[in-house]
């Protein structure tokens, strides 16, 4: 993963190993490198967005998130895939706010 592919990288690296914590909100251990881009140090920074414009695309992302977190993906600047701490919900309780949810603006 080029870091020249993105724009607004502000506190967002490269890595090519990454080991978080399911407790803090930063990252145990990270082997530098190329391949992962990552949330920086802290594990914690502003939103990344492509230089490259899309139209049809088929998106596999993965993640690790600790306790509580609230994060998202965008698509198009518009929607929102979530991407929330919601382990331990039910399916009944489960609703569009839910990690992987389109959230609803």
């Amino acid at each position: 993963m080029m870091k020249e592919a993105w724009s607004q990288l502000g506190g967002w690296d490269t890595a090519s190993d990454v080991v978080g914590s399911t407790s803090a909100k930063k990252w145990k251990r990270v082997k530098p490198g190329k391949g992962i881009l990552y949330n920086g140090a802290e594990g914690k920074s502003a939103a990344v967005v492509s230089r490259q414009e899309y139209g049809d695309i088929e998106l596999e992302i993965e993640f690790m998130i600790p306790h509580s977190s609230n994060s998202g993906i965008y698509l198009m600047q518009r929607y929102e895939v979530q991407i929330l701490d919601s382990f331990g919900k039910s399916d009944g309780e489960l609703s569009y706010g839910d990690c992987g949810g389109i959230y609803h603006r």
